[in-house]
């Protein structure tokens, strides 16, 4: 077979390398074109480029000494701290076909929480027993805290309600608990906030967080004679209007009077929402 390679192109806001096929960033989760491919002598797109055609015995064995040549070059860099063997992490663990296998390629299993990992693979007494809600709320409720929880954290959207639904019930006074939900990826909160990938908010709600929210909370605790802040129990920023809400408790539907109830959502056929709970059972 003829050896290619993936044609890759840089995203627009972020600068990072994807492929042609790739439909969002895999780094900052932005949209990207469907057509960004250019087109060959037939009219298809071109996600592929020649790497080599060897058309004669002499190319090819040109060809030959190269690989050669290449493979003991990269032998050596493989010897390196950090060394990565594949395009990107995605295409390692496509590779390796399941978690176990791409743990047992880098010899993990010398590693006691990986074997715990593999010891516990459900949420067991194991797993349960360390849950930070759990051992936080068998605790005396002491120090004033903020929770911060990012509406679409890809990797802990749990953590920051759980902890705020097992504590506030002993924060007798409501002064030592409060919770804030902004529209923000994992950690985005310390970084540009307005906008999570072609989703734009209007104005910068990570900064709109530091300047109104954490620095006056960090201030009234941390400095001397600072001035108490202004800051509600929950501070939760409410897509669509896109608008900062002060609200007096989780859940909440606004700062008074608003009482809310919880609707199950189900996830019908043809990717679908629905309320209807008799579509959700003719779709499974």
């Amino acid at each position: 077979a003829m050896p290619s390679r993936k044609l890759t192109d840089r995203c627009p806001r972020c600068n990072t390398k994807n492929q042609l096929r790739a439909l969002y960033c895999n780094q900052c989760g932005v949209q990207l074109l469907d057509n960004r491919a250019g087109k060959d002598a037939d009219g298809r797109a071109k996600l592929y480029a020649d790497i080599a055609h060897p058309i004669n015995s002499h190319c090819r064995e040109l060809i030959q000494d190269k690989v050669i040549s290449a493979y003991q070059e990269e032998t050596e860099v493989s010897k390196q701290p950090g060394y990565v063997s594949h395009y990107d992490d995605y295409d390692e663990f496509m590779q390796a076909g399941s978690a176990g296998e791409l743990g047992r390629q880098h010899g993990l299993e010398q590693v006691g929480f990986w074997r715990k990992i593999l010891e516990h693979p459900s949420y067991d007494s194991f797993w349960r027993e360390q849950a930070m809600d759990k051992i936080l709320a068998a605790q005396p409720l002491k120090i004033p805290m903020m929770l911060v929880d990012s509406l679409w954290d890809q990797e802990d959207i749990y953590g920051a309600p759980a902890v705020y639904r097992a504590l506030k019930p002993k924060d007798t006074n409501n002064d030592k608990v409060f919770l804030v939900m902004g529209p923000w990826s994992h950690g985005q909160e310390i970084h540009e906030g307005s906008a999570l990938g072609d989703i734009k908010f209007g104005s910068d709600t990570a900064l709109f967080f530091r300047q109104h929210i954490l620095g006056p909370f960090l201030a009234q605790y941390l400095k001397d004679d600072a001035p108490k802040a202004d800051v509600p129990t929950v501070s939760a920023f409410e897509t669509g209007t896109n608008a900062w809400r002060r609200l007096p408790a989780w859940p909440a539907g606004c700062e008074n009077g608003c009482k809310v109830q919880a609707k199950p959502l189900y996830f019908n056929a043809d990717r679908k929402l629905s309320f209807n709970s008799e579509t959700w059972r003719r779709s499974v």
